[in-house]
């Protein structure tokens, strides 16, 4: 029986992306003759496809536009975004959750291209290799880079001198506030923690396994999900728990409600759990947001909609496995032409899209 190493939901073998969180499958060597043989490759292999791909095809006029939205917690490095290139609330954490691979940093875009960091301006009219290497979960100060390394250590670089110093090994869902650091610790049960990087303090906030972090500090509120699938609430001190929703591994925030996935399709609560379902469906594996919109991934295709659930409009359909992260108010779609070739696009709200990459093959990576 295989499991999706995020999550835990059974598989079928025909699974190349987790039902429930959009994690590539991991398969062992029994299962193919493919890369996908060894079964730490498949987190990291679609990010490894969109790193090989040749820096002369990148976009034409495609302006990363402000939203409308301010963020204001957890927004990767707690100096929030500029207006010429503003992520929406949220929408960032939530691409940690599932890949990373994608960032913005005050008026600059992040990807990770060509066992390259690669630093954008908002249209994409200038680039800039920042670091070598596959890096997820990045972000950036005054003085530093921060980033998971392939290896799942998080790192701090200095930009001057470029010597790197571990800060926590063997970590994931890495979000940087400011000065801290919230992670789930793979080593102590998978249970969160938060490393204090002005005192070098490290805190352990839970004792439970847990999934898909988002951390509210005005709220003063942490939210995850558990073994169990309920979506869960604690305070920043890890006290005051509360089951927020059940029978979910995905889901975003806006900052008022959390949106979350279930077999019924797209559940709103607010934090005190009231719940309703705003758009029903059984065949939802994905959920974010670009400013007022949702936008959800249904079998291969992708939708938007209100907050409220309605005006329901079609962007972008694949003809084969695919999965998304949101940038700016874009979205990077990554599609599957077979168990080794890929294909990358920035899609437009409007439907229209271009692609950063031609179909490659043949790579190989590790866990992230």
């Amino acid at each position: 029986m295989i499991k999706c190493k995020k999550c835990g939901t059974v598989l079928n073998d025909e699974d190349l992306f987790c039902p429930e969180c959009g994690t590539p499958v991991e398969k062992s060597e029994a299962d193919t003759k493919n890369y996908w043989l060894d079964k730490k490759i498949w987190a990291i292999f679609i990010v490894l496809a969109l790193i090989t791909v040749p820096m002369h095809m990148y976009l034409d006029d495609m302006e990363v536009k402000s939203s409308n939205e301010t963020t204001t917690s957890d927004s990767g490095n707690g100096s929030g975004i500029s207006a010429e290139a503003k992520d929406g609330l949220y929408s960032q954490a939530t691409n940690i959750n599932y890949l990373g691979i994608s960032s913005i940093q005050n008026e600059n875009i992040y990807i990770t291209i060509n066992q390259q960091l690669v630093k954008f301006n908002s249209d994409y009219s200038s680039q800039e290799v920042v670091l070598d290497g596959y890096y997820t979960a990045f972000s950036e100060d005054e003085n530093n880079y921060y980033y998971l390394d392939a290896n799942n250590n998080y790192i701090k670089m200095d930009k001057v001198s470029r010597q790197e110093d571990v800060l926590l090994m063997n970590v994931y869902y890495v979000h940087k506030i400011d000065n801290l650091v919230y992670y789930q610790n793979d080593e102590d049960n998978e249970s969160i923690h938060c490393l204090d990087l002005s005192s070098n303090q490290d805190t352990k906030i839970n004792d439970e396994v847990s999934y898909c972090l988002m951390v509210d500090q005005k709220e003063k509120r942490i939210f995850y999900t558990n073994l169990d699938n309920e979506l869960i609430s604690i305070s920043l001190e890890g006290k005051d728990k509360q089951v927020l929703g059940e029978n979910t591994s995905l889901y975003t925030y806006d900052g008022v409600y959390l949106y979350y996935l279930t077999d019924q399709g797209v559940m709103r609560c607010n934090l005190d759990g009231d719940e309703k379902l705003i758009y029903e469906s059984a065949n939802l594996e994905l959920i974010n947001m670009i400013g007022d919109k949702l936008i959800v991934q249904e079998d291969n295709t992708l939708y938007q909609m209100d907050r409220d659930g309605k005006n329901v409009e079609e962007i972008y359909t694949s003809i084969t496995d695919m999965t998304f992260e949101v940038i700016g108010e874009q979205l990077l779609v990554l599609s599957t032409e077979d168990y080794n070739q890929f294909s990358y696009q920035i899609v437009n709200l409007d439907g229209t899209s271009k692609s950063l990459t031609e179909n490659q093959s043949g790579l190989i990576g590790n866990e992230v």
